[in-house]
């Protein structure tokens, strides 16, 4: 391998009774490569963690089945728009960090902002995209980067993009 990738993650429920609405898993797989997955349901509490669990769990599944990821989104995609008659809706952030190649493939659909520490600067990464369950066709945007080691990618859901992020790429 080129470089190695350490992931870590941390939440910080928003509502008093413990219950988030971000949903995270990570997975290694048979190339290799770590796949990190984060999912925000639109909303708090209970229906905004079932929407934010059940995007992230299935896309998850899909992906170690060893579906591509445009396909695994449509599915997913379809399943929300499908699964309720009131809205069901869940931001996605999923990446592919290869450590063969040093590449980090960044997927996006309706999430908040990332950032990316590299070669000492930091740059924010946003994309355009609605989340899943809002249209019958899913728009997820993608970007690769490639990476040395010290670099540093954070993706965040939007708990900190609305607490005014711009003290991220300071620290």
């Amino acid at each position: 391998p080129k470089v190695s990738f350490k992931i870590a993650a941390a939440m910080k429920p928003a509502t008093p009774d413990g219950v988030s609405g971000d949903y995270y898993r990570s997975f290694t797989d048979s190339f290799s490569r770590q796949v990190v997955l984060l999912s925000d349901g639109m909303g708090t509490g209970s229906r905004a963690a079932i929407d934010s669990a059940f995007t992230c769990e299935t896309l998850c599944n899909l992906l170690k089945s060893g579906l591509d990821v445009k396909t695994s989104a449509r599915a997913v995609n379809c399943a929300m728009v499908m699964k309720s008659t009131d809205e069901s809706l869940a931001t996605v952030d999923l990446l592919i960090a290869d450590p063969i190649l040093a590449s980090l493939k960044i997927y996006k659909c309706g999430a908040a902002p990332s950032f990316i520490l590299k070669d000492g600067k930091t740059s924010v990464l946003e994309a355009e995209s609605a989340p899943m369950g809002i249209l019958d066709d899913v728009d997820m945007s993608k970007s690769e980067i490639y990476v040395s080691p010290g670099d540093i990618f954070l993706v965040v859901s939007d708990g900190i993009a609305q607490e005014r992020w711009g003290w991220i790429p300071a620290e």
